[in-house]
């Protein structure tokens, strides 16, 4: 049955899943690049012995050597030489099928497009750093730049886990490091963006970061994403699309020509052999909660009886979306089973982790770590551990408990993750009912730096008048959000409750861009046009009255 289900079996390998496989190939290419590398032969003569014994090579099966024959270092993605690479190798790799060929909206054309806007945004940089500085102009660049970190999430939840239940595991071993330090580079360039006044510092900061990301984009575009088309299935694309959805893109809106292209293919229906197999199932189904106590014609509102009280499926599922913390569960065996869809997600999370061993969620140089705490949660030697992100606008508080039946075996851990940001923010005591305060409480959650915001937006005030009194009635695309949200601390809920596209409002990264982020950015963000978030805003303050 391979990985219907979504799960790695173990019983399948990397190569079960490539065509026209062949080893012996694959090992003499391996050697003649070793050959070149270690100074034993020249460029040329490898190429040539490359191309008169190997012949060609698919980009699955140069990760197939990389991952099978090639010696594992610690800093792997990052020393390695694409360039020198693509040397050893020239006319001889085939793309097939070509990243060019494939729909709008296909997950992979979508990580192609995204690294094509950044190869924009660092010629912009480029373009940028070679001029007068306009504080602006580098706030909305680096507002752009700082998107590949989305790009880089999604990879890392979405795409690396699907190539893991491939057997293809070299990208969450390696590549992830890589991404890693990629976006720790981002962090800190756009930091020394804001801080520093020596042009000559920065660029030369800017240089050195610019050839990182650009190596990194290459070999995502030469190897990963083709080795992704071969390896994972088009059924398998087609699930990952939702999972994509909820973390973001970088830079783009994708089109839903791939989506609907599989619509269309439901519209036609299952065949016959299909509707009897999910007709067997569905008795199948009946007669098992028969057995159990739920009577058949079950639906997610049936009642069912847990520990205390009595719970539908659907109000246990309210329930999980409601909390106001994060929640996520690994089982005894190691394997991510669940997490709480909740609006506020501090961290990115998607349907793709269901299933994943849990330590290839983490980078490399936490897997120690994650072990340790699993260690001691099954031997029982410890029942919690706690930690917590204390940053000047935002503080997250994690808690790892372990799982035990009322046997105390062990049977998993729960992860509880929560942005405490506004707890802390709290003084005195509050025991009387204030709806008005809830309002003055969500202004504090924006950061507890309320007072330098508004400073900021007084300093930074592009002459408007409305902006910088609160009474805001027209959007313009220049206008900074943090200073409208000061304005509405309502809005915010409001906008996410018209379009699953504004939850990126609800994550502490939104708390950290919204200084500089401007209503332009958010439309090019969401796809909506400037039209659109005026008339909803004019709907918003017509509530208001």
């Amino acid at each position: 049955m391979g990985d219907v289900t979504g799960v790695s079996t173990g019983r399948r390998k990397m190569k079960d899943y490539m065509t026209n496989f062949n080893e012996e190939k694959l090992k003499e290419a391996f050697e003649i690049r070793e050959a070149y590398i270690k100074g034993e032969i020249p460029l040329d003569f490898a190429n040539a012995q490359m191309k008169a014994h190997v012949g060609s090579l698919t980009p699955a099966e140069l990760a197939y050597i990389e991952q099978h024959f090639q010696e594992k270092v610690e800093d792997e993605c990052a020393s390695e030489d694409i360039a020198q690479m693509l040397a050893i190798y020239e006319g001889v790799i085939i793309e097939e099928p070509k990243l060019s060929d494939l729909p709008d909206g296909h997950p992979i054309k979508n990580y192609v497009d995204e690294n094509v806007a950044i190869r924009n945004v660092i010629e912009e940089l480029d373009g940028l750093l070679a001029k007068k500085y306009i504080k602006n102009q580098w706030d909305e660049a680096f507002e752009k730049l700082n998107q590949f970190k989305i790009h880089l999430s999604r990879k890392q939840n979405q795409l690396y886990t699907a190539l893991e239940r491939k057997g293809f595991d070299r990208p969450t071993e390696t590549m992830w490091l890589y991404d890693n330090e990629i976006r720790d580079k981002i962090t800190s360039i756009t930091q020394m963006a804001n801080d520093d006044d020596d042009r000559q510092h920065i660029k030369e900061a800017f240089d050195n970061f610019k050839e990182y990301i650009l190596d990194l984009m290459e070999k995502e575009d030469t190897i990963l994403y083709p080795t992704s088309l071969e390896l994972i299935r088009e059924d398998e694309f087609r699930e990952m699309i939702s999972g994509d959805k909820e973390i973001g893109y970088c830079l783009i809106t994708p089109k839903d020509d791939y989506e609907k292209s599989f619509d269309r293919l439901h519209d036609k229906g299952m065949r016959g052999s299909e509707r009897n197999e999910f007709s067997g199932f569905k008795d199948e189904l009946s007669q098992l909660l028969e057995k159990y106590g739920i009577q058949g014609g079950w639906t997610e509102d049936t009642p069912m009886n847990v520990k205390q009280g009595i719970l539908s499926l659907n109000q246990i599922n309210l329930l999980f979306q409601h909390l106001p913390v994060d929640i996520s569960y690994v089982d005894e065996n190691e394997l991510v089973a669940f997490y709480s869809d909740t609006k506020h997600r501090v961290f990115p999370r998607s349907k793709g982790v269901i299933g994943r061993d849990v330590k290839n969620c983490h980078p490399k140089n936490s897997v120690e770590t994650v072990e340790e705490i699993i260690q001691k949660f099954r031997s029982g030697e410890k029942d919690r551990v706690e930690f917590w992100i204390n940053k000047p606008e935002v503080f997250i508080y994690i808690l790892y408990v372990a799982v035990r039946d009322e046997s105390g075996k062990f049977k998993g851990v729960m992860e509880m993750m929560q942005d405490c940001t506004h707890i802390r923010n709290l003084q005195g005591s509050q025991t009387l009912l204030d709806w008005d305060a809830e309002n003055r409480q969500q202004d504090s959650t924006e950061g507890s730096d309320r007072g330098e915001q508004v400073a900021d937006s007084a300093v930074e005030d592009d002459g408007n008048s409305e902006e910088s009194s609160g009474k805001i009635t027209l959007l313009k695309p220049e206008m900074k959000i943090a200073p409208i949200l000061d304005a509405y601390p309502t809005l915010k809920d409001y906008m996410i409750s018209k379009s699953d596209k504004f939850k990126m409002m609800n994550s502490p990264m939104f708390k950290f861009m919204k200084k500089v982020a401007t209503v332009k950015d958010v439309s090019k963000r969401t796809g909506f046009s400037m039209e659109v978030l005026q008339r909803e805003f004019t709907k918003f303050l017509e509530e208001l009255k």
